[in-house]
Order: structure tokens, then C-alpha cells, then sequence
């Protein structure tokens, strides 16, 4: 498995539940499906490419925009891709 997909996907649910999302409830936020949030979770697929979304997932998980926090979580992801 990669490396960076598990890593990735640990500090997705990591923030998550310290803003005291369920996983249903960050997707219903989001927009995206609570089977597939959950393999990136568990670093079974890849995050999304998409950079919208990735940013609409930090935003979701109460991430700063423009904040050093947010853009490491965008690189994070695309490292993980």
C-alpha cells in the first residue's frame, strides 16, 4: 500500500473527529459519498484531483483558507494521488 495514501487518509479522519464530524455528516457537508470518503480514510483509494474539492473538504474540516495548515492538506492529498 502506499505510504502516503495511509498517512493521508489518517490525518483526514484524524481532523475530522477533532472537529467532531461524523463521517456522515462531513459528507453531507461536502457532497461526497460516505463509502468512498471512508476508503480514503482507510488509504484504500485516492483522494480527489480535483482542487475545488479538496478545497471545499478543507474548508468542511475547518481548515483556514490561505493558511499554511490548509495549502499542506491540499499538498498532502496530491502527494497521496
Amino acid at each position: 500500500m502506499n505510504k502516503n495514501l495511509q498517512n493521508f487518509g489518517a490525518k483526514l479522519k484524524k481532523i475530522r473527529i477533532e472537529q467532531g464530524l461524523s463521517l456522515r455528516e462531513i459528507c453531507r457537508i461536502t457532497n461526497y459519498d460516505p463509502s468512498n470518503w471512508s476508503k480514503v480514510e482507510r488509504g484504500v483509494i485516492s483522494p480527489p484531483s480535483d482542487e475545488k474539492v479538496l478545497s471545499k473538504w478543507a474548508k468542511a474540516l475547518r481548515l483556514k483558507q490561505n493558511t499554511k495548515e490548509f495549502q499542506r492538506f491540499i499538498d498532502e492529498a496530491r502527494i497521496a494521488q
